[in-house]
C-alpha cells in the first residue's frame, strides 16, 4: 500500500471498496478461484477452492458473532489493530490482534477454523486486512448469531 494512504477515505477509494450490505464496514472481491472440473467426481464445479477479499472495518463496523464452513486466513495490511476473537465447539474463547509484527501480543495473520465462531473489531479508527477462506466463500456457508449473542 503506498506510504500516501492515510486516511480511510483514502483506502476506501484507492482499492475501490464496496460497503458491506447489513453490518457495515467494506470490502472488495480480489480471487474467487473455481477449477473447471471437480477434483473428487471430474463433474463441473461449482464451489470455489479458495476467496479473497480485502477488508475495511472501522470503529463504526457492527461486530457481530458468526461463522463459516470454510477455514479463513486474516492478515493485517493497514491502519489500527484488528481484534479478531474465536469460539469453537469445545468452548474454548481465544482473542487474537492482527497488527503486524512487534506489537504487545500482536500477529501479522490469524488461521479461524472452519465452524468456529468469530468476531472481528477494530481496535481505533479503521483497519485494512485481507481475508483467505478455503474453501470459497458461499453466503449459504454464512451463520450470523443472534442479535446480542455472545459466547463468553
Amino acid at each position: 500500500m503506498p506510504g500516501t494512504l492515510t486516511n480511510q477515505r483514502e483506502v476506501i477509494d484507492f482499492f475501490g471498496l464496496e460497503k458491506v450490505p447489513g453490518n457495515g464496514g467494506w470490502f472488495k472481491l480480489i480471487h474467487h478461484n473455481v477449477c473447471e472440473k471437480c477434483v473428487k467426481c471430474s463433474e463441473a464445479c461449482h464451489r470455489a477452492n479458495s476467496t479473497t477479499i480485502l477488508r475495511l472495518v472501522d470503529k463504526d463496523t457492527a461486530n457481530p458473532w458468526y461463522r463459516l464452513g470454510a477455514t479463513t486466513i486474516w492478515s493485517y495490511l493497514g491502519g489500527d489493530p484488528l481484534s479478531l476473537s474465536t469460539y469453537s465447539k469445545k468452548g474454548t474463547a481465544q482473542s487474537e490482534v492482527l497488527g503486524g509484527i512487534g506489537g504487545a501480543c500482536s500477529r501479522p495473520l490469524v488461521m479461524v477454523k472452519k465452524e468456529v465462531w468469530r468476531q472481528i473489531k477494530c481496535l481505533g479508527e479503521w483497519t485494512l486486512s485481507s481475508c483467505v477462506c478455503t474453501p470459497g466463500f458461499e453466503l449459504e456457508d454464512l451463520e450470523l448469531a443472534e442479535n446480542g449473542w455472545s459466547p463468553v
